[in-house]
């Protein structure tokens, strides 16, 4: 059977938090290599569905509990669940209903469905703001294209070196060069067109040149 090593973390606050959590952790290992047991992701919603149980603390159990799961989910290379605010009201009876009912299915398949909610937002966020700057592109090697009568490939050139500023501060013509493989001459061309044509501002002398989103 596979050995499974916990975070230091968990395992130095397991020792002062009782013999009781330390079960938690020894119980959960053995489940997560047991041949024929559920997914991690379930393996670490019943670590959190325990320890949230136990409620060993006056305050902060619930906090504690998702950052066990989270912890357990990093180890076992599973994408970490949230539980957002506006999820409290479905997890809170998903704990009660879980007690009342003494099924565990009924908090394992809460937290599976707001974990697979929640990766769906995520990506459709991804998905529109790609799709977003895909649309912004295109409009503004049009607008170069139209306003300064230029080529497609050269407004295509342009548009490349005003997406890599987006997350920078300022940019040099060796760091068009390195990112790009244009030759330096060229990457000094395209520059200097993109300051002409106001996208772009110049400071400093030609030794020391950097150039910086207007």
């Amino acid at each position: 059977m596979q050995r499974f090593f916990f975070p230091s973390i968990v395992l130095s606050q397991a020792g002062r938090l009782g013999g009781k959590i330390q079960m938690i952790i020894k119980y959960t290992k053995i489940a997560i290599f047991f041949e024929g047991m559920l997914s991690d992701s379930k393996n670490c919603f019943w670590a959190h569905y325990e320890l949230v149980t136990i409620h060993p603390w006056a305050d902060g159990n619930g906090r504690t509990s998702r950052l066990l799961m989270n912890l357990l989910q990093w180890e076992f290379g599973v994408l970490p669940t949230k539980v957002l605010k506006e999820d409290k009201t479905e997890y809170i009876q998903a704990l009660i209903d879980t007690r009342e009912s003494e099924d565990i299915n009924v908090f394992l398949n809460c937290m599976a469905a707001l974990h697979c909610r929640h990766l769906q937002t995520d990506i459709d966020q991804y998905v529109k703001s790609a799709s977003e700057k895909m649309v912004d592109k295109s409009n503004l090697k049009q607008e170069m294209v139209d306003k300064w009568s230029i080529k497609p490939s050269l407004a295509e050139k342009l548009v490349d070196i005003l997406g890599f500023l987006t997350d920078k501060d300022e940019t040099t013509t060796e760091s068009i060069v390195s990112h790009f493989g244009f030759p330096a001459t060229s990457a000094k061309r395209y520059l200097r067109q993109l300051v002409e044509f106001g996208y772009l501002e110049a400071r400093g002398g030609n030794k020391n040149r950097t150039y910086i989103r207007r």
